[in-house]
């Protein structure tokens, strides 16, 4: 394992074969060890590290371009909405780093902004396809989406109540 001791700290570096990947610092040397030990793994699981560094908001319109060859047009709109759906804060993390935690606050935003459960499904269905392709292009390991559910709905939906024969005929009178 290559881990360089600077100063009180420990500079772990990624190399595979003599090719350079990446350099991280660590507060301790077991850090640094389980810190290599992952992204060895990952590594010879054929995932791409460097590719994963790449933030959500820069994957997103290649995803589309992608999306937009082998989905129909109303889905394809559906997942558009993604662009502007998604927080400016989860669009700025890298692919590697979401998590679920990330993608749970981020469907209980879309909810507490006033969206119907039913969006935020379709919000979820979306953000899931994502993933799932930066798991097929191998960015990442595994879809953070799978096993983050959607909030039930508190509030009743709001339906239309018409009015009934005598109730129109009063009205009308009035």
């Amino acid at each position: 394992m290559t881990i360089v001791k600077k100063g009180n700290r420990n500079k772990a570096i990624l190399k595979n074969g003599r090719e350079y990947v990446a350099p991280r610092v660590f507060d301790t040397k077991r850090r640094a060890k389980a810190w290599l030990a992952r992204e060895r793994m990952a590594l010879a699981g054929g995932v791409d590290v460097q590719a994963g560094r790449q933030r959500v908001r820069i994957m997103l319109p290649q995803w589309l371009n992608v999306r937009a060859e082998t989905v129909a047009q109303k889905t394809l709109t559906a997942d558009e909405s993604l662009m502007r759906l998604v927080p400016t804060w989860l669009a700025a993390m890298s692919v590697s780093a979401v998590g679920q935690r990330e993608i749970a606050r981020s469907i209980e935003e879309l909810v507490g902004a006033g969206y119907s459960a039913a969006s935020a499904s379709r919000y979820r269905a979306s953000l899931s396809g994502f993933f799932a392709w930066c798991v097929r292009e191998k960015y990442i390991l595994a879809n953070p989406v799978d096993g983050v559910r959607v909030p039930t709905q508190t509030s009743e939906p709001t339906e239309m109540r018409p009015w009934s024969e005598s109730g129109l005929e009063s009205a009308f009178d009035t």
